[in-house]
């Protein structure tokens, strides 16, 4: 098993402890579980070329094509990136 250090304000550490205590488990074992269920899904659906061309097309409209199309090709990477990975 491999070591990960996390660091807790004094109020999550005693909040944490309390419901580990309530739960009957180790800390360090509810601290496990959170990490393991916070991990994000995979995308569905994640947008095609066709798709992101048609996402800067209808970006640029939106603007009143008042940014170029290289502004809003960045822009539309940006935002996937942050929602596809």
């Amino acid at each position: 098993m491999r070591t990960v250090e996390c660091k807790l304000d004094e109020a999550e550490f005693q909040a944490v402890t309390a419901e580990a205590k309530r739960l009957g488990v180790y800390r360090s074992e509810l601290i496990r579980s959170r990490v393991i269920a916070a991990t994000p899904t995979p995308s569905v659906g994640a947008p095609t070329t066709a798709d992101y061309m048609n996402i800067v097309a209808a970006l640029r409209r939106r603007m009143g094509n008042s940014i170029g199309r290289a502004q809003a090709e960045q822009a539309t990477a940006i935002v996937l990136q942050c929602l596809h990975g």
